[in-house]
C-alpha cells in the first residue's frame, strides 16, 4: 500500500521511524535530457515491512533541486519477502515506487482526487513475494493496483501529430498506438551506440511511422562525431536526423558554433535526409546566438502540447517526459510529415 499525503496518521507514523539507523537497501543514479536524479530505498522489517524511497532530482537548466519521499507498507513478513527483494529494481517494490514518485504527493494533501479508469496496460503492480518478485506472477490481490496516469495535454492545433522519442531505456516493443512518428537515439559522442537501435527502428517501421534518429552531441571532435552518427544511423530516404544539444553527464555542452558545425557536417554527409536541432527552451533562448537549426527546430518545453514558449517557428515540440518523452509535430497529416521528410 502506498501511503498518500492525505493519510496523515500512517504517514506521520512512518516519518517518525528512525530512518537514519536503517541500513540502505538500494541506490540508483541516472540522468536524462534535462536533469539528473538519485533514488535510494530503505526497508524496516517488523511485524510488517515499512518501505521508504527518496528521490533527489536536479534540473540541468536551472540548477534547482527537489526532494520527494514515498512511503509504503506491506503486511508481508521478512520470511515471505526479504528486504533485499523489496528493494530490487525490476520487477519489485522499488520500481513501483519510482513510478509513483512521478506523482506529486501534494495532489493528495487536502483530499483524494477521483481516480480515472485506465486500460489495464497502463496500470502498475508490485511483486508480492519470493515466487513473484523475480517472475511474472501477479500480486494485485496483496498489494493492490495503482493507476499511474500522466496529465492529458491538448494540442494547440487540431492538426498536431503525436509522437515519442525513445532510447535504450525504453523497450524495443514500445506502444505505437496513436503515433505518427518516433525519434530513436542512435549514438552519443564517438563511442556509444544504442544497443536497441535496430530493434526499435524495425518496430517503428513495422507500425508505419515516420522515423527519426538522434545523436547526443558532446563538445569537440565534431567531424568524428558526425561521421560516427551517420555510420550507425540507418540510411533511408524519408528518415529524419537530429542533433540533441544539451548538457552532458559531465556538466559540459557543445558551444553554439560547434552545434552549427555539427549540423552542417551531417547535412553534408547525408544530403538526402532532413537534419533538425533538438534543444530545450533555455538553450534556444539563452545559449544559442545564431538561431541555426538546420531543417527545423525540435523544441523541448514542458507546457501545453503545441504551445512552446518561443517565437521562432518549430517543427516538433517535446512537451512532457511522463511516462515517456512525448512530442507533437506541426504538420496537417502523417502524409504531409512524410512528404516533408522525403523532400530533403
Amino acid at each position: 500500500m502506498i501511503v498518500k499525503g492525505s493519510q496523515k496518521k500512517p504517514r506521520r507514523q512512518l516519518k517518525s521511524l528512525p530512518s537514519k539507523d536503517i541500513s540502505l537497501q538500494g541506490r540508483s543514479r541516472g540522468f536524462d535530457h534535462i536533469r539528473s536524479e538519485i533514488c535510494w530505498i530503505k526497508v524496516a522489517a517488523k511485524a510488517r515491512q515499512d518501505v521508504r524511497m527518496t528521490r533527489r532530482r536536479t534540473a540541468f537548466t536551472t540548477g534547482k533541486t527537489t526532494v520527494k519521499t514515498i512511503y509504503a507498507v506491506t503486511s508481508l513478513t521478512a520470511e515471505q519477502v526479504t528486504e533485499a527483494q523489496l528493494s530490487e529494481g525490476s520487477p519489485g517494490a522499488s520500481e513501483h515506487l519510482r513510478r509513483v514518485l512521478s506523482v506529486d504527493n501534494s495532489l493528495h494533501s487536502g483530499h483524494d482526487r477521483p481516480v480515472r479508469r485506465v486500460p489495464r496496460s497502463a496500470q502498475v503492480a508490485v511483486s508480492s513475494g519470493p515466487a513473484t518478485a523475480r517472475g511474472r506472477g501477479s500480486s494485485a490481490a496483496m498489494w493492490g493496483i495503482i493507476n499511474s496516469v500522466p496529465p492529458t495535454h491538448t494540442s494547440g492545433s487540431p492538426h498536431m501529430l503525436r509522437g515519442i522519442d525513445v532510447s535504450a531505456y525504453q523497450s524495443s516493443t514500445y506502444s505505437t498506438e496513436g503515433l505518427s512518428f518516433v525519434f530513436i537515439k542512435a549514438t552519443e559522442g564517438r563511442s556509444y551506440t544504442n544497443p536497441k537501435l535496430s530493434a526499435q527502428a524495425k518496430h517503428a517501421r513495422d507500425a508505419g511511422l515516420v522515423v527519426g534518429f538522434y545523436h547526443f552531441l558532446w563538445p569537440g571532435n565534431l567531424t568524428a562525431q558526425a561521421e560516427y552518427f551517420v555510420k550507425h544511423a540507418p540510411e533511408k530516404g524519408g528518415d529524419i536526423l537530429a542533433v540533441d544539444w544539451e548538457t552532458t553527464g559531465d556538466g559540459t555542452h557543445a558551444s553554439n558554433a560547434e552545434k552549427d558545425s555539427f549540423i552542417r557536417k551531417v547535412k553534408q554527409l547525408r544530403p538526402n535526409n532532413r537534419v533538425v536541432l533538438y534543444c530545450n527552451r533555455h538553450y534556444w533562448l539563452d545559449v544559442d546566438d545564431t538561431s541555426y537549426a538546420g531543417d527545423g527546430l525540435w523544441i523541448a518545453d514542458y507546457v501545453t502540447a503545441g504551445k512552446p514558449r518561443i517565437k521562432a517557428k518549430w517543427r516538433f515540440h517535446q512537451y512532457t517526459d511522463d511516462p515517456v518523452d512525448k512530442n507533437v509535430a506541426d504538420f496537417a497529416s502523417k502524409a504531409a510529415l512524410r512528404e516533408w521528410a522525403t523532400d530533403a
